[in-house]
């Protein structure tokens, strides 16, 4: 029987338990939290040091933000990795593609994050303008399974 061959209060009901589902479905994946995401020295980075992280999940969009003190080794082009939130990976290597950001420091340096393919992760790229300690905030979202 089609929908629109029934009585308007029978389709009410249809419409209702149609329109709670999707609303489970939509709640049931917009999840929020803070966690101390892994780090990983890539290039020039004696050191990196994250601080609490937040994320926010909303469908499939995952948005990250967080501070970390990353320590270059010299004046130059500088790599780290920053794990996904735990349970929030992407849906496949080929999405890491979707993963993008901003990367800002007290020395004035500024980064791109984008997706890093072979490791699964996000990747901050930034020029250090010293090789001195500096604390940095960063923000990036990506597509999540």
């Amino acid at each position: 029987m089609a929908i629109h061959n029934i009585s308007p209060a029978r389709h009410l009901i249809y419409q209702t338990a149609i329109d709670d589902a999707q609303d489970a479905a939509s709640v049931a994946k917009d999840v929020g939290g803070a966690e101390a995401l892994a780090m990983t020295a890539v290039t020039n980075c004696t050191s990196v040091i994250v601080g609490v992280c937040h994320f926010k999940r909303i469908d499939d969009v995952v948005i990250v933000s967080g501070r970390v003190t990353v320590d270059p080794t010299l004046a130059a082009a500088t790599e780290f990795g920053i794990d996904f939130p735990t349970g929030h990976a992407i849906a496949n290597v080929a999405a890491a593609t979707e993963v993008h950001g901003a990367y800002v420091d007290a020395n004035g340096d500024v980064g791109l994050i984008s997706g890093d393919t072979t490791n699964e992760r996000a990747t901050v790229d930034f020029t250090a303008a010293a090789d001195t300690s500096r604390v940095g905030s960063f923000v990036f979202s990506f597509v999540a399974d």
